[in-house]
């Protein structure tokens, strides 16, 4: 029978950000976090063992197979080969392609009609767990989330008619209110609806980034992006994948939520990217934002709303963008009532570092493809503080693999360019210290032993179980 293999998904993004905000882990002591780093900067392969120990292992392992326990039966179910038989004695164990299978029952279930004796891995157990989530989750986002998202999304544009005339007197807000009216279309096209923007000068712009996301390629956007401003947009992202290439009402759903989740408002721009944008491109998009949330506040769906957030973080993760919650708080804490009022720059400036005092204002996952503004400066990049309808979710494993990756190696002050990360990093941060080993080649050649350390220590801090209610932030980097 083929030994069955744990396998990995992960997502690969950009570097975080280098900003580490002290109330995103409980008890997290940022001078202890700084002096660790300076403890072990620049560390070589062999220090991270001797950080990590995981003792030696031996290469091969030779076993007597000729005295194994039902191997006739084995050999006589399988008719396993020379090399095979040799690899088996020489290591006590074969992976075999010749025998793979098509899932974990049909191996199951030949290995029962065999009347062998039977290996369980932690990976056959997980995968029926995985398919069982799968098929709930398929079935909360067809009956709960695919509904309620187009009943509300059709209902918060429907208010922003009511914008345009709330704000009718000042031409400045036109901009700002066909950039909200364009972000609900795109959305509502996506999820399948038929729908004209309220603006019908955005339509060209929405036609435009459909056609994009259609072609499912990495793109340079202008007017359609908001404020006229350039950015680097990874279309491809678009693409369904999972069970959402099943049916085509969840290859809707999973396009409208990418955007929802990826097309970012930035209330702060990124800094270290070649990507400019002045006060006013900045400003037309927290304006945008805050459109947004009045437009929601109308239209009575913020329960259904919450609601589908509630689901998404139960099953995924929590949101790593400025939500709705945070963005209200932000306004009221800071004396706004009406979007209009960041017409005022001295406002918005004071808006804006309000803003950047709150942990949750950083993202740690970065949405969007952000280039950096010289491969030769060390200093990294700090994506920008963007509201999302409904963001990308928190998962540890995507802030692993974001650590480890360029922009966040500096080793001698250079940035090392290793564009991929390793299933192994992630298994070494949760705390495989044997996964190390296996690690060696690339830490010798990238120099990120410093990182996988520094990854190492967070995840260390985050407790076993979290307060109820309460949201477990990572600082916005590891190193």
């Amino acid at each position: 029978m083929r030994p069955l293999r744990a396998v990995f998904v992960l997502s690969v993004i950009l570097p975080l950000s280098t900003r580490i905000q002290a109330q995103s882990i409980p008890d997290f002591d940022v001078n202890a976090y700084r002096v660790f780093l300076a403890a072990h900067a620049e560390m070589s392969s062999d220090q991270l063992l001797s950080l990590h120990s995981a003792g030696s292992f031996r290469k091969e392992t030779a076993t007597q197979i000729s005295s194994a326990l039902h191997l006739p039966g084995i050999d006589s179910a399988y008719k396993l080969t020379a090399d095979e038989k040799t690899l088996l004695g020489r290591h006590g164990f074969v992976v075999t392609e010749r025998l793979r299978s098509k899932s974990f029952g049909d191996a199951f279930y030949d290995v029962y009609k065999a009347d062998l004796p039977v290996f369980i891995s932690t990976d056959a157990i997980l995968h029926a767990l995985h398919m069982s989530y799968d098929m709930i989750l398929i079935e909360s986002e067809k009956e709960v989330i695919i509904p309620e998202l187009g009943s509300a999304l059709t209902a918060i544009q429907g208010r922003i008619s009511s914008l345009a005339l709330r704000y009718a007197n000042d031409q400045r807000m036109l901009p700002a209110l066909a950039d909200a009216d364009l972000y609900l279309t795109v959305a509502r096209r996506l999820l399948g609806q038929n729908v004209l923007p309220f603006y019908p000068s955005t339509t060209p712009a929405s036609d435009d980034i459909l056609q994009k996301i259609a072609a499912a390629q990495p793109v340079e956007g202008a007017a359609p992006l908001f404020a006229d401003s350039i950015r680097l947009v990874d279309y491809s992202q678009f693409t369904p994948r999972g069970h959402y290439t099943r049916e085509e009402i969840l290859r809707k759903y999973f396009q409208s939520m990418m955007w929802l989740g990826r097309t970012e408002f930035y209330l702060s721009p990124p800094t270290g990217t070649q990507e400019r944008y002045t006060e006013a491109q900045i400003q037309r998009q927290v304006i945008a934002a805050l459109l947004l949330a009045e437009a929601i506040g109308l239209s009575g769906m913020e329960t259904a709303l919450n609601r589908i957030d509630d689901i998404i973080r139960f099953y995924v993760g929590e949101s790593d963008n400025v939500t709705l919650d945070c963005l209200r708080a932000l306004a009221a804490g800071t004396g706004i009532s009406a979007a209009d009022e960041l017409l005022d720059t001295l406002r918005l400036k004071a808006f804006q570092s309000a803003l950047l005092t709150n942990g949750w204002a950083y993202q740690r996952i970065l949405s969007q493809m952000l280039v950096s503004e010289s491969p030769l400066a060390t200093d990294q990049i700090q994506p920008a503080s963007s509201f999302l309808l409904m963001g990308q979710r928190f998962v540890i494993d995507s802030y692993v693999t974001g650590s480890v990756v360029y922009d966040k190696i500096v080793y001698q002050n250079s940035k090392i360019r290793r564009m991929l990360p390793s299933t192994q990093d992630v298994l070494f941060a949760l705390g495989n210290d044997a996964s190390r080993q296996l690690l060696v080649p690339e830490l010798d050649r990238y120099h990120y032993a410093t990182n996988l350390a520094a990854l190492r220590y967070l995840v260390a801090l985050i407790p076993d179980r979290p307060p109820r209610g309460a949201p477990m932030r990572m600082p916005a980097s590891g190193p």
